[in-house]
């Protein structure tokens, strides 16, 4: 099973060529629980038709682990995880949600998918 180190989140995360990359199931609370920061503009401007995310997530991670192939090993990984047109920023933000993982590789859906699988575990057992 892979370590993961979250070692940037937020604004300090470069996000520079990331591209949507899955989605991840998860409501607006596990996702702020893990990656703490909205940078999200909460509001799209109807004069910039680039503006399509409310709620915006970012961390770089770190993956290793002893049974991990070190090959699979990543470091400096980016993940964002956002909503994607939708109506209002409160779309996202009542119960489960489908959300857009984005970041240079195809695995960080994967690893998005598994630490909110891990976080709800550790809810779940408080």
């Amino acid at each position: 099973m892979p370590d993961y180190t979250i070692t940037a989140l937020g604004e300090d995360v470069n996000i520079f060529a990331t591209s949507y990359q899955g989605t991840v199931n998860a409501t607006y609370e596990e996702i702020k629980s893990l990656f703490v920061f909205n940078v999200g503009p909460g509001h799209i401007d109807p004069e910039d038709p680039s503006t399509k995310v409310f709620n915006e997530f970012r961390a770089e991670l770190s993956v290793t682990g002893d049974d991990v192939d070190p090959k699979y090993w990543r470091h400096n990984l980016v993940a964002t995880v956002y909503d994607w047109k939708q109506i209002s920023p409160e779309t996202a933000r009542k119960g489960l949600f489908q959300w857009h993982v984005g970041g240079h590789e195809p695995c960080v859906e994967g690893y998005v998918n598994d630490l909110v699988k891990r976080q709800r575990e550790v809810l779940k057992n408080g």
